[in-house]
């Protein structure tokens, strides 16, 4: 779980690495749609939402 509760939905610093993680409490809440975000991610898609909150690069 994160510090703040939000998940870490987004790539990393390491090449082709992403990362779907630190749900908590809300984890099958949250995972699907986080996991779709992380899965789109690499074909270039734009999303709706700003990802930059879920950035595990936040810390």
């Amino acid at each position: 779980m994160s510090a703040e509760g939000l998940p870490m939905a987004d790539a990393t610093c390491v090449p082709d690495v992403h990362v779907n993680a630190g749900h908590g409490d809300l984890g099958w809440n949250m995972s699907a749609g986080s996991g779709n975000i992380v899965a789109d991610q690499p074909c270039g898609l734009v999303f709706a939402v700003d990802l930059d909150g879920y950035s595990p690069l936040r810390f």
